[in-house]
């Protein structure tokens, strides 16, 4: 089969500058999916993006990066290993790259670190393990204050899912949980957020964290369904109902915006996912945020159907939170995207799309005024 997905997408409007994006994506349910972004807050022109691949036998951690704000990009060598996924990239005020993965067969999150753009990177570092054989870890999200702590460093923040297995996934035990390192990653430790927890309806997973510029944080996840159509004992292929939110400077509430699940559910491995283009590309419809320091907007990103898959944003801080129109209503579908903010406040969205026959897209919007953002 030809690679799908694959060239680059460039396009502008009155909105939004469309960057190319020139490296490839293969197609296959398995192929280069859940993408990342970061950008580099004290070189705005580099970006790094990392993507969970599939070499045949296991899944590895693919890292991209690019010195010139996105028109070309530079593949380094994968970080593999069994039960590898998940990756999250992340930049501190001083231009130090993180990467967080987990590592599902170990029950354990591993990150590593750059100090040269995403040239290269250290070696692993354990950052969070559980050791019950019932209980394990997944969908990692990594968030860096912009400022420091009393101890001179920045505070690293890692959200998660904590799930739960007595043969087979009992879902009404999955819990969203937030740890904090004040000690540059030494160690982490629990930080007190509003109970996210399951219902007799839904259950949490696949949540996103971002520190604001007065070290106050946001996290969003997806509240997915108990499915008729896939079973209760499968822990992936349940249908997104709603977005939820929370803020620290409002801890006693939590918002919640319906939406709508992306892709019909197949069989893929002995396991069902959510999967797009005749069920060759896996999708999920987890939200992604950041936030923009020089305002303390936090901004939050996922894929939802509309007449197609499109993407959507939430805006907000504190108490006020707003549903944004699309991002990208072209034919097609749009999925997968990751979303970041420049120290200048350029908000960036990579994102797949099928317009035009398939193409990989950022998109920058360098004057929020323009859409009031």
């Amino acid at each position: 089969m030809q690679d799908e997905y694959q060239n680059i997408f460039a396009h502008y409007d009155i909105y939004w500058n469309y960057i190319p994006v020139n490296f490839t994506v293969v197609s296959g349910a398995m192929a280069q999916v859940e993408p990342h972004l970061a950008i580099n807050p004290t070189n705005p022109s580099n970006l790094i993006c990392a993507v969970i691949e599939n070499d045949g036998y296991f899944n590895t951690i693919g890292c991209y990066y690019t010195l010139d704000s996105g028109a070309n990009w530079i593949k380094i060598n994968n970080f593999s290993g069994s039960g590898m996924g998940d990756p999250v990239v992340a930049f501190d005020p001083d231009g130090v790259a993180y990467v967080l993965y987990q590592n599902i067969s170990m029950r354990s999150f591993f990150f590593r670190r750059s100090y040269d753009f995403g040239e290269s990177w250290s070696s692993e570092e354990a950052v969070f393990h559980i050791d019950s054989a019932k209980e394990n870890l997944d969908k990692p999200w990594l968030a860096i204050s912009p400022i420091r702590n009393n101890n001179g460093y920045f505070d690293i923040y890692l959200s998660y899912t904590q799930t739960y297995d007595d043969n087979g996934p009992d879902f009404s035990k999955y819990t969203v949980r937030v740890i904090k390192s004040v000690d540059s990653g030494i160690s982490f430790n629990p930080v007190p957020v509003k109970s996210i927890v399951a219902t007799d309806t839904f259950f949490p997973q696949g949540s996103s964290i971002a520190v604001g510029p007065g070290g106050d944080i946001a996290l969003s996840w997806a509240f997915l369904e108990y499915s008729d159509v896939v079973p209760n004992k499968e822990s992936v292929g349940h249908p997104l109902k709603e977005i939820g939110v929370w803020h620290s400077n409002d801890p006693s509430t939590i918002h919640k915006f319906p939406t709508a699940q992306i892709g019909v559910a197949v069989k893929e491995q002995n396991k069902f996912i959510y999967a797009l283009k005749e069920q060759t590309m896996k999708v999920d419809s987890y939200p992604r945020m950041t936030v923009n320091n020089l305002t303390g907007t936090f901004y939050i990103s996922w894929a939802g159907q509309n007449s197609s898959a499109d993407i959507f944003l939430i805006r907000g801080e504190g108490q006020n939170w707003t549903t944004l129109a699309p991002v990208d209503s072209s034919p097609g579908d749009q999925f997968f995207p990751t979303i970041s903010v420049s120290p200048n406040g350029v908000l960036s969205v990579l994102y797949y799309s099928t317009a035009n026959d398939n193409f990989v897209s950022l998109l920058n919007l360098p004057d929020n005024s323009r859409r009031n953002l």
